[in-house]
């Protein structure tokens, strides 16, 4: 028999039980209910005619005192009236006798009631001094005599009347006690069936609980008996060949996993960079042959934590890259850490990528230590070249610049107007020329970590104010509208003004050379955290997607583009930025202008951009 039958039978057995008791109890409370207006109609009715026959009665005997009294004509009128009354409510009687002797009490009534009539009927008619002796020999007691028959009437009525209304009660008690041990024995039966169905239901279901529990703590070989011939132990088989199923796929996955484990092992033993594999809580879980050169025996460093390591940028970028999701890879000197590895320091650039569950969130991270000791050095040495070079020039630069500026103010001589031109030439091209070589001079303190910023509090107004005052003349000259939204309520930030304000006049001077005339450039500034961003928003040309990566790169410049620059401004600004332990970053679309912006920390962030000076990595 299948579930659904078993449940269907319970139900109509129990369903059956209560028609049953209700259709018994509905049969008896309708012949009790049926015994109350019976006892209405038979007798009730006949206790009220008994009353009121008495009453009429009373009325006679009172019309007959009247006329005894002298008032014969109103004697007669009540006396008529109420032997009419006495007439209907008689007539009623005699038509509803129901009990035994109330006939025999009906037609002694009659009689006796006739006789009264007609003795009363002569007594009103006579008017002789004999009528007080014949009203209390004859008339009252014959009054008497009836109002006794109309109260054996009355009691004969009543006393049927609590005969019915007990036989009524035991019924109704006989019928409550029926009902109620018709109700005990359903309900026991139901809840006997229902213990049986329920056995026979829920062991089964409890066995494939444990199962199920027992699969979910790993053992796949738990399997459920279950022989009930039905959908449960259609359920019990299906579960079986489940449980069969996930040990097959959970023996092909181990076999995968190991598979994988040990090529991610190979491929990772197999890199010449130091690899750091971390846990979620930043614990070191794994360390390639070349990171044991540097940190020791990979048993002796598992499951520390990876500040324990001592290298503060392989700690920064790890904590980063779990808190982001995100890999993080810094350009500059906050991407590389100095670790002394026997005599000679080694310069590494750090890239740490994050393990994701499928659920997001961080399992871990990969982070590779990419050896930049000779790129580090190439790019020492060439710093230096530049340097010297820039240095060395600047002198013969100044020298050539001051001869064509006397040339151009006539001390050798008056200028005919092509030697003119040409002096013009020359001293735009010394001048270019010179501001190259200055900037290639600040660029190479700036890397070389010379050029450190004076951190003082500032005002983002005088900041912005300072940074916009020079160009504010080139903005109306071209026609760009040039407008600066920074509040006097901002709270101050910690940096050098003058390097700060060298970063704004550099975004500005950018944005008004690239934004055509009607355009507009706006300076503005936000508290975003613990740190002032500062925005230099324009709606020039652009800058295509393919150079926006590499737009703070020296000597970058977009193709087509205004000219104006040798590429130095914002690999100065991107330095300048990063010496204070801010970002700098773009967002750009070719014909719709680009917004540039950085950060700078708030006086009361503490004082990061000294931080950033003294630790750069080192070990």
């Amino acid at each position: 028999m299948s579930l659904r039958s078993k449940l269907l039978l319970s139900y109509a057995i129990l369903v059956l039980g209560i028609l049953a008791i209700g259709g018994w109890s509905v049969y008896h409370f309708a012949v009790l209910g049926r015994s109350v207006p019976r006892i209405m109609a038979d007798n009730y009715r006949s206790v009220l005619d008994a009353q009121s026959m008495k009453d009429a009665l009373e009325r006679q005997d009172s019309a007959l005192l009247f006329h005894l009294s002298g008032e014969t004509s109103k004697a007669k009128a009540q006396y008529a009236t109420n032997r009419a009354r006495f007439d209907e409510y008689f007539a009623d009687a005699a038509a509803n006798v129901t009990e035994a002797g109330e006939q025999a009490t009906i037609r002694d009534l009659d009689y006796r009631f006739r006789e009264y009539t007609r003795a009363g009927e002569a007594y009103l008619a006579r008017r002789d001094s004999g009528l007080r002796r014949t009203y209390f020999t004859h008339l009252e007691p014959s009054f008497l005599q009836l109002k006794a028959r109309c109260d054996d009437l009355l009691r004969l009525n009543q006393d049927a009347m609590v005969r019915k209304q007990s036989r009524a009660e035991r019924e109704t008690r006989r019928a409550t006690r029926t009902a109620v041990a018709l109700a005990l024995v359903t309900l026991l039966l139901g809840v006997v069936y229902s213990l049986h169905l329920s056995h026979r239901l829920v062991a089964p279901l409890v066995r494939l609980t444990e199962a199920a529990r027992r699969i979910g703590q790993g053992d796949l070989d738990s399997r459920v008996e279950a022989r009930t011939g039905d959908e449960v132990q259609v359920l019990a088989e299906e579960f079986n060949a489940m449980a069969a199923s996930l040990r097959s796929y959970r023996e092909r996955e181990a076999a995968r996993l190991e598979l994988a484990e040990q090529q991610a092992e190979t491929a990772i033993e197999s890199l010449y960079e130091p690899v750091v594999v971390t846990g979620a809580e930043g614990e070191v879980l794994e360390l390639n042959r070349a990171a044991e050169t540097l940190f020791g025996a990979a048993a002796a460093a598992r499951h520390l934590p990876v500040g324990e390591l001592g290298v503060t940028a392989l700690t920064d970028a790890v904590k980063q890259s779990i808190e982001r999701k995100a890999p993080v890879a810094h350009d500059g000197a906050r991407g590389l850490a100095t670790i002394q590895n026997g005599a000679a320091p080694r310069c590494f650039r750090i890239r740490t990528a994050p393990l994701l569950r499928s659920s997001g969130q961080a399992a871990g991270t990969v982070t590779v230590l990419e050896d930049v000791t000779r790129l580090r050095e190439l790019d020492r040495l060439k710093d230096e070249f530049i340097s010297v070079a820039s240095h060395e020039l600047r002198t013969p630069l100044t020298s050539m610049l001051l001869a064509v500026q006397l040339l151009a103010e006539g001390s050798a001589g008056k200028l005919t107007g092509p030697q003119e031109h040409l002096v013009e030439m020359v001293a735009q091209d010394t001048e270019r020329l010179e501001r190259l070589t200055r900037d290639l001079l600040d660029l190479t303190r700036l890397e070389a970590g010379t050029a450190r910023p004076d951190l003082q509090p500032l005002s983002p107004a005088e900041l912005a104010e300072v940074g916009t005052a020079a160009l504010i003349a080139q903005a109306g000259k071209k026609g760009v509208t040039l407008h600066t939204h920074v509040p006097e309520e901002l709270p101050p930030v910690y940096g050098d003004l003058a390097q700060l304000s060298r970063v704004l006049t550099n975004l500005v001077g950018n944005a008004l050379r690239h934004t055509p005339a009607g355009g507009r450039v706006d300076v503005s500034a936000e508290v975003a955290g613990k740190v002032m961003r500062f925005h230099v928003t324009d709606t020039g040309e652009g800058i295509p997607a393919a150079y926006v990566p590499r737009i703070f790169e020296r000597f970058v410049q977009v193709p087509g583009s205004t000219s104006g620059g040798a590429g130095l401004g914002l690999p100065i600004a991107k330095r300048i930025v990063e010496a204070h332990c801010g970002e700098i970053t773009v967002e750009s679309k070719v014909g719709r202008g680009s917004r540039f912006s950085f950060t700078v920390p708030l006086a009361g962030a503490g004082r990061g951009g000294e931080d950033a000076q003294t630790d750069s990595g080192h070990r």
